[in-house]
């Protein structure tokens, strides 16, 4: 496994343990024994895990939940971000997984990484897929440019 495919994966799986780690506590029941109610979180529309570049610098973690909210960790999970997805945005990044693009590209976009450049892992509805800057194809680039902003503290 290449450098910049192991950091994305590992960078991926730190931040999901990370933000799915930590309940209310309580034993997840309620004072009767049946389980809380509650809305819980909204489900999740696509995650993704940035690390590289010409510095390699530390890398970033973005959740986008179905409902546009945002969260973000960076480097070494020490800055955590909450934000949401403008409701256009959002619209755009929906359509960009959901009109069958997505589910089309085969789990890795290149055959050697490229050297000095980000690496991407990207995660909807169940199916990763890798790239890095120079093998993001539609709508790999398209989705990268919606979450930009978000995606920032990677470079």
């Amino acid at each position: 496994m290449g450098s910049g495919r192991g950091l994305a994966l590992a960078g991926a799986l730190l931040a999901a343990a990370l933000l799915s780690g930590c309940g209310s506590g309580g034993g997840g029941e309620g004072d009767d024994g049946a389980p809380p109610t509650g809305a819980g979180p909204a489900a999740e529309l696509l995650t993704v895990s940035v690390a590289g570049g010409l510095a390699g610098g530390p890398g970033v973690f973005l959740a986008v939940a179905a409902d546009g909210g945002l969260t973000t960790v960076a480097g070494t999970g020490a800055e955590v971000a909450e934000d949401a997805l403008p409701p256009g945005d959002l619209a755009t990044l929906t359509g960009l997984l959901e009109d069958g693009g997505f589910t089309a590209l085969p789990p890795q976009t290149y055959d050697t990484p490229a050297p000095d450049a980000y690496h991407y892992t990207f995660v909807h509805d169940g199916r990763y897929v890798m790239a890095d800057d120079a093998s993001l194809t539609p709508p790999l680039d398209e989705v990268v440019a919606v979450l930009g902003p978000y995606l920032s503290a990677a470079g």
